[in-house]
């Protein structure tokens, strides 16, 4: 027999608890304050992931090291959309709990981190230094009471106009404290990230404003109304400069209303009292979307020995292909002096053997080869064959490039231009895998031919290890800043590693490289960058669809039990192959007419 209260706790709703602990919080503060002890519990702490130990709860004073503090707060952000994901393929529900001592700006980039996450959200503070409160963030209309924030300027309005012309940076102050905006700090704030001030928006209570659980589903609701405007108000605006002063539970409230109306970059402050060094002022603590900075390289003698074999492996790949390419291994469509012009140019080929600065450089004229720090480290954790055959690939698909006319010379801001971007890169990686699977099948004669699916995923899988190690290298765990353009071509190298399992000789891979593949998820909510890329926000579960497109053919799959694109979004994002190769697999299955017709011939 079923024992009721058993089954009712397997029922109810999953917990996930993230603690803010740059101050100390102990467990039975905000333990009692959560229902049902019986309920699972997933627990994430900040000093967990940014290996920082606590601070006394009152001694957080600061100076703070921003850029560990944000990047463990999207590794935060990271594991509790992995848990809900997790909980919700389950068939259970989750709901998100958020507590602790730490700097505003850090509960505003977590709540921006995770506007996405579907279900009740709850922020436990104590109220005003006193006992723990449970604020429940879910709007509630005002319903005809007066407006919780009394105090709304420098948005539309008739003595304004409807729209604001100005450029540069709108300083936003979001207070709950009864203050005007310190207008001149917020000039010399925005004066130091370059820009001026375009206007300044006030979102306040005119007196000091108590936040109460009763209370908070008002401020909720006002934000999301209130924030949206700016973007109409100033739309020429550069980005945003954030001011915060209130509760924890505003800062949280603030970040997930942001997180889709924000057109270009936000600057996150904090205000730093100073000290004996420093004048009091405010600083930028976090930028949103957050750019974690690549890390800095280490020049210790273990490192330097690491990246040092790295090298050694990729010399050892490009000598492999310098004695071993011949003509007959490059494309049959090729232009009839591509292969002589290359294979005279590996022949000549020199590499330079200390590495500068952290790129990759390939000179045509000076047949020489250099590879920076950046890229040796982004390559360290593979193995030797996985080291040896990106050399291999690079340097074929950098050679193409010198053909197509893209160098050195006009490679700059060549991303504002995503879509000719992702065009010459299809074709230079095309172009490098179609040659190396064919020398590779060359080289091991007939059995090889007999297991030319085999061979031609081992280069897919390095073609995608190569895409990922920049991002990881760049990003670590979780790629948060996600433009669509680099979505797009994770997607397509990953349908065409489907389409590779497939194949059944040479002449099946020249097939799979001859046509342009088109691979996209649409609608995706994003925002523009300052440079006007498009960064991907989230996909719309139920709404984001998979296209495809191949010789004027169009493949188009929904969401549908068992198959949902819209989780490709963070299978991208946390570079997790498994979940995208199965939707891949899908596609392959149910349009094989289109996207593998040798199986048809």
């Amino acid at each position: 027999m079923t024992d009721p209260a058993a089954a009712g706790a397997r029922t109810a709703p999953h917990q996930i608890l993230v603690l803010l602990d740059v101050a100390q919080v102990r467990d039975d503060e905000v333990i009692p304050l959560l229902p049902d002890r019986r309920q699972a519990r997933c627990l994430l702490r900040l000093s967990t992931e940014s290996r920082r130990k606590p601070d006394a709860p009152g001694g957080m004073k600061g100076p703070y090291d921003w850029e560990v503090l944000g990047r463990a707060i999207e590794s935060l952000a990271s594991l509790a959309e992995a848990a809900r994901s997790q909980i919700e393929e389950a068939g259970g529900t989750a709901v998100l709990y958020v507590a602790g001592r730490a700097p505003l700006p850090l509960f505003v980039q977590l709540g921006y981190a995770l506007n996405k996450f579907s279900g009740e959200a709850w922020v436990l503070n104590p109220h005003r230094g006193g006992p723990w409160v449970a604020y429940r963030l879910e709007a509630t209309p005002r319903n005809g009471k007066e407006s919780f924030f009394d105090e709304v300027n420098g948005l539309g309005s008739k003595e304004l106009g409807s729209k604001i012309q100005a450029s540069g940076v709108v300083s936003v102050y979001v207070s709950t404290i009864g203050a005007p905006a310190p207008e001149q700090a917020f000039f010399e704030a925005v004066a130091k990230v370059g820009h001026s001030v375009a206007g300044i928006v006030e979102i306040r209570t005119s007196a000091a404003g108590d936040v109460l659980p009763e209370t908070v589903g008002r401020l909720v609701d006002e934000l999301a109304r209130e924030l949206p405007r700016i973007k109409d108000t100033y739309p020429r605006s550069e980005g945003l400069a954030l001011f915060v002063a209130g509760p924890v539970p505003l800062a949280f409230a603030v970040g997930r209303a942001l997180n889709f109306h924000a057109q270009r970059d936000i600057w996150v402050m904090n205000y730093d009292r100073g000290g004996a060094d420093a004048e009091p002022g405010y600083e930028v603590a976090v930028s949103l979307p957050f750019r974690a900075k690549a890390p800095a390289l280490s020049d210790a003698e273990e490192d330097r020995r690491a990246r040092g074999d790295v090298l050694d492996a990729m010399i050892e790949g490009v000598e492999e292909l310098r004695q071993t390419l011949k003509k007959e291994d490059f494309p049959s469509g090729s232009v009839a002096s591509l292969p002589r012009r290359y294979l005279a140019f590996l022949k000549d080929l020199r590499f330079r053997r200390t590495p500068e600065g952290d790129a990759f450089a390939l000179r045509f004229a000076q047949r020489e080869i250099s590879i920076g720090r950046g890229l040796l480290e982004a390559v360290r954790g593979a193995d030797h064959v996985t080291r040896c055959r990106f050399a291999q690939l690079i340097v074929l698909h950098e050679l193409y490039h010198d053909d197509q006319d893209l160098r050195t010379s006009n490679y700059a801001e060549i991303g504002r231009a995503g879509v000719v971007l992702e065009e010459v890169d299809f074709w230079a990686d095309a172009f490098a895998l179609d040659t190396l699977i064919a020398w590779d099948l060359r080289q091991g004669g007939p059995r090889a031919q007999a297991r030319a699916s085999e061979v031609a995923i081992s280069w897919l899988d390095t073609a995608v290890f190569g895409i990922e190690a920049f991002d990881r290298f760049e990003h670590g765990a979780r790629i948060d800043r996600l433009y669509e353009r680099r979505l797009r071509r994770y997607l397509i190298w990953h349908l065409q590693h489907q389409r590779a399992t497939t194949v059944r000789g040479r002449d099946d891979v020249r097939d799979l490289f001859r046509d342009r593949l088109f691979v996209e998820l649409a609608p995706l909510d994003g925002t523009l960058d300052a440079r006007g890329d498009k960064l991907v926000n989230r996909a719309l579960p139920a709404r984001t669809e998979i296209f495809a497109v191949l010789r004027g053919h169009l493949v188009r799959r929904g969401s549908r039990p068992g198959f949902e694109p819209s989780a490709l979004v963070d299978a991208v994002r946390m570079f997790d192959r498994e979940k995208i190769r199965t939707a891949m697999q899908v596609l392959v299955d149910e349009h094989r007419s289109v996207l593998v017709p040798w199986l048809e011939g």
